[in-house]
């Protein structure tokens, strides 16, 4: 069978390569061949010789069996666990001169804010720009109280989609990539708990919504990691509520990461510093936002407009952390 001769020839190209990690290549190769990612790894596992030591007996094709145990399953008859995530590896950021624009919360955004930092972006030259969470806001999706009067998904989305076609106009040559935060990620967790039974419809897709493909954007979701040499770029609430410093957010970035760091989610521009017993010097920064300062849920509060521009050379980058006061940049 064409299943069979396929996995044979992953197997025979890939003979130590762990039976999960596998059948999501072969999976990812020949999505149309295989029902499903657990259909190829029940092959391997036969393949191989490990779906039991009846089978394994009166197996006729033993070619590839393994002498002795898997070493990371001595059990033979303990599954392969599985994983939350198809993709965990850190998504790497390449350009040099890198804008930084987070917490827009569109349509809640702050015009003459995020006016001043696209400007300066332009003015900069940069390559890239880097939405680092929070690009639309989702109010008619959120679990949170709320004015129903105000209630209008396709109005928050087409707000959303204009300001990525200003932004692709603005760059016509730069890589534009969205790191999704909690607000983005409502809609998908709106679906999960109202209406499961369209999860998976492909209009409904955050990639589709917001036409990514026709802006040429990378999304990277399900709060993975970005990373600029030594940096490492988070939205902020991948921590969840463990990580939260009400003097200073960039001292609680440090204090559950502990390596140097960006974060947004505060709406607060900030920074900390620490040396070590063997003076290596970490340094975390958190980025003010570009929406409305004063939100119904929360008037009075410390945040400030704000963005950065981060160069990057090789491992070395420089951080210059912007506020905005008054449509101006410092």
């Amino acid at each position: 069978m064409l299943q069979g001769e396929i996995v044979n020839d992953w197997m025979v190209e890939f003979p130590d390569t762990p039976n999960l990690t596998l059948a999501k290549a072969i999976y990812k190769a020949n999505p149309d061949v295989f029902p499903s990612i657990d259909n190829i790894r029940s092959i391997v596992r036969h393949r191989k010789g490990q779906s039991g030591a009846k089978k394994r007996k009166v197996a006729t094709d033993k070619t590839l069996f393994q002498d002795e145990p898997n070493p990371f399953n001595p059990f033979d008859s303990l599954p392969e666990g599985l994983t939350y995530y198809d993709e965990w590896s850190p998504y790497h950021i390449t350009g040099k001169r890198v804008l930084v624009l987070a917490d827009i919360h569109s349509p809640y955004y702050d015009r003459p804010a995020l006016t001043a930092a696209l400007k300066y972006g332009k003015e900069k030259d940069i390559d890239t720009v880097l939405f680092l969470g929070d690009l639309i806001d989702h109010y008619a999706v959120s679990f949170w109280e709320k004015d129903p009067r105000k209630r209008d998904v396709q109005r928050e989305i087409d707000m959303t989609v204009n300001i990525l076609d200003v932004t692709r106009q603005t760059f016509p040559d730069a890589k534009m990539i969205i790191k999704t935060g909690n607000h983005d990620e409502r809609m998908e967790r709106y679906l999960k708990v109202k209406a499961p039974e369209l999860l998976g419809i492909k209009a409904l897709t955050f990639e589709e919504q917001f036409q990514t493909s026709r802006f040429d954007i990378d999304i990277v979701a399900d709060k993975r990691l970005c990373k600029m040499g030594e940096l490492n770029l988070i939205h902020g609430h991948e921590f969840m509520r463990t990580f939260f410093s009400p003097v200073n957010p960039a001292r609680g970035l440090y204090l559950r990461g502990k390596e140097m760091a960006v974060c947004a989610h505060f709406h607060r521009t900030s920074e900390h510093a620490e040396k070590s017993m063997t003076d290596e010097v970490t340094v975390c920064w958190s980025i003010g936002c570009l929406c409305d300062l004063r939100p119904e849920y929360a008037p009075y509060n410390s945040w400030n407009h704000g963005f950065a521009i981060i160069y990057q050379q090789g491992k070395q980058f420089f951080m210059k952390n912007k506020k905005i006061i008054d449509g101006e940049v410092y």
